[in-house]
């Protein structure tokens, strides 16, 4: 909520996620991946996180030349992906509102 951004609440939770890998040993840290929003691109940079590429090796079954192995905003364009970032968090914000409202279509 923004009448709560003052008190910075992700960076003091980001903190606390640091300072217990700290405490435990670990190396490494991974906040999801960079490239999938550019705002928390942003924030992830200023925190210090730094994208690192990790190999991935896919067998895909069928449809390799479609992009059906990645997931679906992964295998858009850039220039498609970007303009429709509103659209794709609307639909995670309400992906569970529209679970329950298809639920009660099929009950009645």
């Amino acid at each position: 909520m923004q009448k709560h951004w003052d008190k910075a609440v992700n960076n003091a939770l980001l903190a606390k996620a640091v300072e217990v890998c700290a405490s435990k040993g670990v190396r490494w840290l991974m906040y999801g991946r960079i490239g999938n929003h550019p705002s928390l691109d942003r924030f992830k940079e200023s925190n210090g996180f730094v994208k690192f590429p990790i190999t991935r090796y896919y067998v895909p079954v069928t449809g390799i030349r479609l992009g059906l192995h990645r997931e679906f905003k992964d295998a858009l364009p850039e220039s498609v992906k970007y303009p429709l970032i509103p659209v794709l968090n609307w639909v995670s914000r309400n992906k569970m509102r529209l679970k329950l409202r298809l639920a009660k279509q099929v009950k009645s």
